[in-house]
């Protein structure tokens, strides 16, 4: 299924997400409970997929952040100051009914695209994600994310630099 089937926006009161089903259910309650909530208070903007029927199938959410130098192995901590602006991809999922046909770069992809253009009106260096789920490490491994030093048993938090990303997806 390519991108091109899809319609993303900023999620809204009107979209369909009573039958999202990531598999992960304290992702797909936050998206029910909490993600409308939070782009009101302009704690994180969501992003949602669907086919044209309002019904969400994908969703990521970008908020501001800050990395800490001390986060960052030390090739890349020299000459940085203590905190670093950054973009927090916080929340990405697809529904169940379109994972295993290799959307999830493209859904990266996409939030990737949303990242750099904030970083173009309110600068920030990184995009970091807490990956939950070991298996995605390796994805956005792929992308050039990168470990830090502050990750913990119950997540891998990883950091790109937004140029870098900008960079090897042509954008």
């Amino acid at each position: 299924m390519p991108q091109s089937q899809f319609v993303r926006e900023q999620l809204a009161a009107h979209h369909d997400l009573e039958n999202f089903d990531s598999g992960a259910p304290e992702i797909d309650s936050w998206l029910r409970e909490s993600a409308l909530r939070a782009s009101a208070r302009d704690y994180s903007r969501t992003y949602v997929w669907h086919s044209g029927d309002d019904r969400v199938i994908a969703f990521f959410s970008l908020s501001a952040f800050a990395i800490t130098s001390e986060e960052l192995p030390k090739n890349r901590a020299r000459g940085e100051q203590r905190g670093i602006p950054a973009l927090l991809l916080g929340k990405l999922a697809l529904d169940a009914s379109i994972q295993g046909k290799g959307l999830s770069p493209i859904l990266i992809g996409d939030a990737v695209t949303e990242a750099v253009k904030a970083s173009q009106y309110a600068a920030a260096r990184y995009l970091v994600v807490d990956a939950l789920n070991p298996n995605l490490v390796g994805l956005y491994e792929k992308f050039g994310f990168q470990r830090t030093s502050s990750s913990e048993d119950s997540r891998t938090r990883l950091f790109a630099r937004i140029k870098d990303l900008a960079a090897s997806l042509g954008i």
